[in-house]
């Protein structure tokens, strides 16, 4: 659970992120990156493979606290992963042998009652379109609705901020993922970042595109190439 400091420099239900930058083991490095996400708005996270975006969005979420920097939501410093954090990642694991209802629910409140956790499942359900796959298995869920179960999954837990990785990627054939995402933003004031390599993609949903560099490679990459290409002939 996150810990939160009181602060006063962030507006109300405005996402704050302040990146001084990160290094990685093998030397690459994430540039100083800024930006904001108020409730409502969908904030785009562009660049090339590699560039960090998936880091940014796992820096938000909490899963990685390794860098220089801070992320503030509703004037409180977040240090941890929080509840109010929804993150959908690229991959959406379902337990096969639970149905989807359970599977949005699986993991959370296991004190609540199971009507009133398995209501707010098929809530969540009915927000992405899928109410009536509620009672069905995994094995009979096709591709494109799997990325939609994962964003009930996070809606679960009635979010402020929404993550999503590199969505249009993991469900290409599934064209009623754009309209559900300007939908939960201008209908649910979520604030939402969520990453793209393809700025077609991006351009359907983003309030604000956000384009990050090339992570800088390590030094001596460049000035080793030709060496090694040496060194086999």
């Amino acid at each position: 659970m996150a810990q939160f400091i009181d602060a006063a420099n962030t507006t109300n239900n405005t996402l704050e992120v302040l990146i001084g930058g990160k290094k990685w083991p093998n030397g690459g490095q994430l540039a100083p990156l800024s930006f904001s996400a108020a409730s409502g708005e969908i904030v785009v996270l562009s660049g090339p493979p590699g560039s960090g975006k998936n880091s940014v969005l796992r820096m938000i979420a909490g899963w990685d606290r390794d860098y220089l920097g801070s992320i503030w939501y509703r004037g409180r410093l977040l240090q941890g992963a929080s509840r109010e954090v929804g993150f959908v990642t690229a991959a959406t694991p379902l337990l096969p042998w639970l149905n989807i209802a359970d599977n949005v629910a699986f993991g959370t409140e296991a004190n609540a009652r199971n009507t009133e956790r398995y209501a707010r499942a098929i809530d969540a359900l009915r927000t992405v379109g899928l109410a009536d796959r509620e009672a069905a298995l995994p094995s009979a869920i096709p591709p494109d609705e799997v990325q939609r179960i994962g964003i009930a999954r996070a809606l679960y837990a009635n979010p402020g901020v929404l993550l999503l990785d590199d969505p249009f990627s993991a469900t290409p054939s599934d064209l009623r993922l754009a309209p559900l995402l300007r939908r939960l933003a201008d209908e649910h004031r979520l604030a939402i970042v969520l990453s793209t390599r393809n700025e077609t993609d991006a351009a359907r949903v983003a309030g604000r595109l956000v384009t990050l560099p090339a992570i800088a490679p390590p030094a001596g990459i460049a000035s080793l190439a030709p060496q090694l290409y040496r060194d086999r002939q």
